[in-house]
């Protein structure tokens, strides 16, 4: 299986398997995705989503706890997650 993401200037290409890959696939992938300009990114073992995804998920997570607890407000986290992420929008 192989995941492109959006928007489409990331560049990031997931390859993982369906358990049913051989493993000698993956090198020919990604060779291939680096010659078109991606950077792939390998998922080596079975796993419950994608790793962008996943580092996603728990960032997401992390922020909504922020909030609820009410370390600081959705401006403060929307200028520090662009800040530092050199991101065009924050996540809340």
């Amino acid at each position: 299986m192989e995941h492109y993401y959006m928007p489409p200037e990331q560049l990031y290409y997931e390859v993982m398997s369906c358990s049913q890959t051989g493993p000698g696939i993956y090198p020919f992938l990604v060779e291939k995705a680096m010659q078109a300009g991606f950077k792939p990114v390998h998922a080596k073992v079975k796993s419950t989503g994608l790793v962008v995804n996943r580092i996603g998920a728990s960032i997401k997570g992390e922020i909504l706890l922020v909030l609820a607890d009410g370390v600081t407000d959705a401006p403060t986290v929307d200028e520090i997650f662009k800040s530092w992420f050199k991101a065009a929008k924050g996540p809340c």
